[in-house]
């Protein structure tokens, strides 16, 4: 594609100006014209362009004209011409003499290239009377301009075949020749076309299916057998459409809860307890369907009936008991199946006994109509390895549930344990540790080894609860005995070294056996004890700025200045860091050029540059606190003080 050139009118030369004749007879460059006036250029990549300029005077003594591209990967400039390389902006400079003139070329990808259709494949062969089809192709090749097919009905033979959108519609058997076209396919103004030939098939043959078993009554929870027999088929997918009227008829309704269907070669079973779901008695009426569209010639009937009530005795939280660890959540159930109970129940007649030693049972209560709950609270006391069964009543007398008429069986077995020993663990934790300072002796600084569930042997190994990983200076006693559930260690000493930060001190993860009355195992050591931050006793480093050659500044009229900052109870490193020594508040235009350290505790920081606005005031410089790490021995930022301006910027002289 050929290049274009979008131009804007502009002036005619990028600079006009008159020729002065120095008085060694030389003749200087005054301007650069470029031939298409100087206005920006569009090219397209690949595409190569002309370019031209004129230099005035034309007597010029220095009028060779040299050119130069920004970015000579995107526009190259050579031999008065211009190559387009790949999409970007470039400027193309022309200079001569002293004397420099631009324009901008900006580079655009060629448009893609025109891809024409060479087929269609995939396309459907077969059909079956009276079920539409959708008719579908798959575009060659994968990057063709246009793709969008458009279906119709080239021969419709004996089908009956009509198009609509993508979908083919017939009505009888034979054979239908459909097209494909593609607008703008072969070429861009020239459709694809392809005729595609689908076989259709005759329908199957009417189906049925008929009930000789129609009606059956269950009781709750019993699964009802249905026998059928089919025609026009020897294999049939069956499922079922519900019905609220014995006639079959109007629109099905969902299939009521607590049913589910099971099928075989000759009959439909129908349960009725799914999911813990109950169908409610009642009477339900339904039709069998095949293959999604078949409706059974009659309807089938199910009386579902009440079951009677029966009650399940569960339990929660009486397992894996600790002992001297209380139950939790611990209780139990009375689940009543078929029925409600009854709005006051006797209470006593749900009790339970022989609970594990130490734990009680509240008193029942009617959560909701099918439930009654026990509590049990209470912690165990004694050990066991293996369960108890608790004793619950083996029936529920029938005044406690609604409409009973006889007493109703209780299931289930409830258990409690086994119950395990109470297992003795140890906690350790410091006192006197924090917030040290070197030169100060530590004052009451005790580690502590608290047990729990369990009492420390008459005569424990010191070394077993051995402390390590003390600050310099610090030292730890011998682990003592000083109560039955208590082994403290004294900790003594000066620090002798700062510390920022707290150091965490290393202590043993378990405690022997032997150092504990009973223990099987060794005991688990849980917690964290540390030391510190630990404060220096040297006095604080601290900076003073001033600063110098900041004031009666002028515009265009660079800056020879200097900020110095001189530093209190410490040293500067040898080599400081000139990043993080920063005056911000500057004048536009002033910079810090340089940083010079001049002595252990001076350092200078360089402003120059070229103040470019005016401000008839002063604006004030800050120079925020200095990273510990230009400091000897810092272990924080070094605060900077002082105060001082630049300014004020007069303006620049005509």
């Amino acid at each position: 594609m050929k290049s274009f050139i979008k131009t804007t009118i502009a002036t005619a030369l990028l600079t006009v100006a008159f020729s002065t004749c120095k008085k060694d007879g030389t003749i200087d460059v005054t301007g650069i014209t470029f031939s298409n006036g100087g206005a920006n250029i569009t090219m397209t990549v690949g595409d190569e362009l002309p370019i031209a300029a004129s230099v005035e005077p034309k007597n010029a003594t220095d009028s060779k004209l040299s050119w130069k591209s920004s970015d000579a990967t995107v526009v190259s400039v050579a031999d008065g011409k211009l190559k387009a390389l790949k999409e970007g902006t470039a400027d193309i400079t022309a200079t001569a003499g002293k004397k420099s003139a631009t324009i901008t070329v900006t580079v655009v990808p060629a448009p893609p290239a025109f891809v024409a259709v060479t087929g269609i494949t995939g396309v459907p062969e077969s059909a079956t009377a009276g079920t539409p089809l959708t008719l579908t192709g798959t575009v060659a090749p994968p990057n063709a301009t246009s793709k969008t097919i458009v279906w119709t009905v080239e021969d419709a033979g004996t089908t009956g075949a009509t198009i609509n959108g993508a979908t083919l519609n017939t009505t009888a058997a034979g054979e239908v020749t459909v097209t494909a076209t593609i607008a703008g396919g072969a070429t861009a103004s020239t459709p694809f076309t392809s005729d595609f030939t689908v076989t259709v098939a005759a329908a199957a043959p009417t189906q049925s299916i008929t009930f000789t078993t129609t009606t059956q009554t269950v009781a709750q929870g019993v699964t009802a057998q249905y026998d059928y027999t089919r025609n026009g088929f020897s294999s049939i997918s069956i499922t079922t459409e519900w019905y609220s009227t014995s006639a079959g008829t109007g629109t099905p309704v969902s299939r009521p809860a607590g049913l589910s269907v099971g099928f075989s070669a000759t009959s439909i079973n129908i349960g009725t307890n799914y999911n813990s779901v109950t169908t409610p008695p009642g009477t339900y009426y339904f039709r069998a369907v095949g293959n999604g569209t078949v409706l059974s010639s009659n309807v089938a009937t199910l009386i579902v009936t009440p079951p009677a009530p029966t009650i399940a005795v569960t339990a929660t939280g009486l397992s894996n008991l600790k002992v001297g660890t209380a139950v939790s959540s611990a209780s139990i159930f009375y689940t009543l199946s078929n029925a409600n109970y009854a709005s006051s129940i006797t209470e006593s007649n749900f009790a339970v006994s022989d609970l594990p030693a130490g734990l009680k049972a509240g008193t029942a209560i009617c959560v909701n109509s099918t439930m009654v709950a026990i509590n049990i609270d209470g912690t165990p006391t004694t050990a066991n390895a293996s369960t108890v069964t608790v004793t619950c009543p083996s029936t529920i007398p029938a005044s406690n549930v609604q409409d009973a008429t006889a007493a109703v069986a209780v299931s289930g077995t409830i258990t409690a344990g086994p119950i395990a020993p109470a297992t003795p663990t140890i906690t350790i934790s410091a006192d006197g540790l924090s917030n040290l300072k070197v030169g100060t002796p530590v004052n009451n600084a005790i580690i502590y080894y608290f047990l729990t569930s369990g009492t420390y042997a008459n005569s424990i190994t010191p070394d077993d609860f051995k402390v390590s990983g003390l600050p310099a200076g610090l030292t730890a006693s011998v682990a003592a005995r000083t109560l039955n559930n208590i082994v403290a260690i004294s900790v003594s000493g000066t620090p002798t070294t700062a510390n920022a930060s707290t150091i965490t001190l290393t202590y043993p993860s378990t405690i022997p056996a032997s150092n504990v009355q009973d223990a099987t195992a060794p005991v688990a050591v849980s917690g964290t004890i540390t030391a510190g931050p630990i404060a220096s006793n040297v006095p604080t480093p601290t900076i003073a700025a001033t600063a110098t050659g900041l004031s009666n500044l002028q515009v265009g009229k660079a800056v020879s200045g200097q900020v110095t900052l001189t530093l209190s109870n410490g040293e500067y490193i040898a080599s400081p860091y000139p990043a993080d020594f920063g005056v911000s508040g500057r004048p536009p235009g002033v910079v810090v050029s340089g940083m010079v350290r001049t002595s252990n505790t001076v350092i200078t920081l360089i402003i120059g540059g070229t103040p470019t606005t005016v401000n008839t005031g002063t604006v004030t410089l800050t120079i925020p606190s200095i990273p510990a790490r230009n400091v000897t021995g810092a272990t924080a930022e070094v605060p900077v003080s002082g105060t001082f301006t630049a300014g004020p910027v007069a303006p620049a002289t005509p």
